[in-house]
């Protein structure tokens, strides 16, 4: 299994140290983290060419016409089977970047609307999922549901809150991928 981040600090950092760990704990080299960030190595907390590449993560050079981010998560998306998008309120980037993902066509005015706390949207191209209400009380719950969700897929993406939007999500997220990876994986009960 490859997961797929654009190393931005929040979501998608914390599913890179969550893997790590895992890798780490168990010393099992079975999942690669991999991705594109935004050009010049750019995090809302400054350049982080260093820690990224650690990671597996190339520089991305953006498609005229799109911004760098948004350009980072289209690229990071097409290399994906399975988009998780996790946000305590998804904002409409995210939800044009999960069109994207759909429909293939970014279309900032899409009609998605999101109204479970879990959610999966399923579209000719790919598979989005929506996880909304990640909390400590709810981690291991939504660990399973995406364990069941993602245990077959070659490459999923994560995109979502950053830290300073929703703080402790990068916490919370590198803990929801390292429990996903020990039910997955058999490191744990169910």
């Amino acid at each position: 299994m490859r997961i797929i981040s654009g190393g931005e600090f929040g979501v998608q950092l914390g599913v890179l140290h969550g893997v790590k760990l895992y890798n780490t704990e168990f010393n099992d080299s079975g999942v690669s983290t991999f991705g594109y960030a935004a050009k010049g190595w750019r995090t809302d907390q400054g350049t982080q060419e260093k820690l990224l590449k650690a990671y597996g993560l190339w520089e991305d050079h953006p498609t005229p016409g799109f911004s760098r981010n948004k350009s980072r998560d289209i690229r990071n998306i097409d290399e994906a089977d399975v988009v998780v998008v996790v946000s305590r309120n998804p904002t409409n980037l995210h939800l044009a970047a999960a069109w994207y993902a759909l429909h293939g066509v970014y279309n900032p005015d899409n009609a998605l609307s999101i109204d479970r706390d879990f959610e999966v949207v399923s579209h000719a191209l790919k598979k989005v999922i929506f996880v909304q209400k990640l909390t400590s009380e709810t981690l291991r719950t939504i660990a399973a549901r995406l364990a069941s969700e993602i245990g077959n897929i070659s490459n999923v993406a994560f995109l979502g809150d950053s830290e300073e939007r929703n703080s402790g999500i990068q916490e919370l997220t590198g803990e929801l991928i390292y429990t996903t990876l020990k039910i997955m994986y058999g490191k744990t009960e169910r």
